[in-house]
């Protein structure tokens, strides 16, 4: 295919497509981490890197590309020179994770990172797809932002991958440098693993996916994106020129729905991104204070166990993230009782911790154990006062008890404490609904619903406890009607409507 045949979008429509449907994954390369202050080098820099360290090794009679030539001569017909290379200078997995694990070592996210994983928490994009070994936008949610991404390794993952979920997702095509199961030579990049590839198809039925900082020379990748059928939001494949283009890539903008869009870069896609949806950045003082509470954690952490020897606290942490994955794999298949389980183990080693606590009471909300959800919000709220899914979750067990005053403090302390607008309509709403069942006047608190609900945002939050709640009570009939009304307001800005 000539470039020329490529259908081409405008990076502006681009932009557009993505803020007013919310309906596109992203597929992200190693592109995107090579800016400052990533500043890891793409697949390409490093062949360049390991061709010179492995040519002062053998010191041949030969300048270096004439080395490089003969040596390359002894490639299988289907090795990339990434896997040839890589492996030559490498030989051992261990010897290659501990190189990868240089080369992120001092890496930051950037900008553009910090701003994808904004619109992640902000319900824009639901999940993204990355070939990368660097964790950069795992680290861009846990330093700047208070939104918490479900990290999904290939190995750890189940068939049955449920692609609508309640918070974000990040889904390392090839595994994770932190185990033993590396795939990026090419014995271990020939094919992806079963359930990352039903996942990668999926997204691509289901939704629209935006490739960026992707080459698109990996078979294991670009062979299932070929052989699945797009979904009515198509794919855009963003590059900084069409020049040169895979044949895998030129296969896949022969099919109908796919678009060449042709950008700057990847941190300027997302600033741009950024501005037209006007999602919120992380605020520096809020940033600032939230490092020293971290340092403060780290230190009260490292005094307690100053006794122990550093195998023995990499045990424990190592066993403490089994525990979270494990609860939180159960969770996203629907194995409430097992998920319980896995939090008890946890609270039994780490009695004092916020997000286990309403981790734990929102499985067993889930399953009809409304009271003793309520104690695990109650002890999460002690471990961390301004814990705000634990106070929002609250506010709904407390309305339904009765307990309208506290119900109703609980969510505008939420609400206080967030910055998105999804967030701050949502807890408005369960004010709201806190006033009318108590009778009093509400009029100021809808006005303001109302003008939040005005402003454009996704939010795939649901009053899940509640609804079941209020369709069995025996509420005056008024009252229902007008919080049935407002919730269908909140309902308009769900995903898929």
């Amino acid at each position: 295919m000539a470039d020329g045949n490529a259908s081409i979008k405008s990076q502006s429509q681009l932009v557009q497509a993505v803020i007013e449907s919310g309906k596109y994954a992203f597929l992200i390369g190693a592109g995107t981490s090579k800016p400052k202050p990533a500043d890891i080098p793409t697949g390409g820099g490093l062949v360049d890197i390991w061709q010179e360290e492995c040519y002062e090794v053998a010191n041949p009679d030969q300048d270096l590309d004439e080395w490089v030539e003969a040596e390359e001569e002894t490639m299988g017909d289907n090795q990339s020179k990434y896997g040839f290379w890589f492996e030559k200078r490498h030989p051992t997995r261990g010897q290659r994770r501990e190189r990868i694990e240089e080369l992120v070592e001092d890496a930051e996210p950037t900008i553009g990172h910090i701003i994808l994983a904004a619109l992640m928490g902000e319900g824009y994009i639901p999940h993204v797809l990355t070939p990368n070994f660097d964790d950069l936008l795992f680290d861009a949610f846990y330093l700047y932002l208070e939104d918490k991404p479900n990290l999904v390794n290939h190995d750890a993952i189940a068939p049955e991958f449920k692609l609508t979920r309640e918070r974000p997702a990040i889904v390392k095509l090839h595994g994770d440098y932190l185990y033993d199961n590396l795939q990026n030579v090419d014995r271990e990049t020939q094919s992806l693993a079963p359930a990352m590839e039903d996942v990668l198809q999926k997204t691509v039925s289901e939704y629209g996916l935006i490739v960026i900082g992707y080459s698109g020379w990996d078979d294991s990748i670009m062979k299932p994106l070929v052989e699945s059928d797009l979904s009515e939001y198509g794919l855009y494949w963003c590059m900084r020129s069409s020049d040169n283009l895979s044949p895998h890539i030129e296969d896949l903008l022969e099919k109908e729905n796919t678009y060449l869009v042709e950008i700057d870069g990847f941190m300027d896609l997302m600033v741009n991104i950024g501005r037209k949806s006007g999602v919120e950045l992380p605020n520096p003082v809020k940033l600032k204070n939230r490092a020293i509470k971290r340092a403060e954690m780290l230190a009260g952490a490292l005094e307690e166990g100053e006794e122990q020897t550093s195998t023995e606290l990499e045990l424990r942490v190592t066993a403490m993230q089994e525990l979270i994955h494990s609860a939180t794999q159960a969770m996203q298949d629907g194995n409430y009782v097992e998920a319980i389980s896995f939090w008890d183990d946890y609270l039994e080693r780490e009695s004092d911790h916020a997000f286990a606590y309403h981790q734990r009471g929102n499985m067993k909300a889930r399953l009809g154990k409304y009271d003793e959800a309520k104690e695990d919000f109650n002890a999460a709220l002690e471990a961390d006062p301004e814990d705000k899914p634990a106070l929002e979750a609250r506010a709904e067990l407390r309305i339904m008890d009765g307990e309208y005053d506290k119900a109703y403090q609980d969510a505008m302390k939420a609400q206080s404490l967030h910055r998105t607008t999804k967030h701050k309509a949502g807890d408005q709403l369960l004010g709201i609904i806190a006033k009318i069942l108590k009778g009093d006047d509400f009029d100021e608190e809808e006005k303001e619903y109302r003008e939040l609900c005005d402003k454009e945002f996704t939010t795939n939050r649901s009053l899940s406890y509640l609804d079941s709640w209020l369709s069995a009570s025996n509420i005056d009939v008024e009252k229902l009607d007008k919080i049935n009304e407002l919730i269908g307001i909140y309902r308009e800005h769900q995903k898929g409507n």
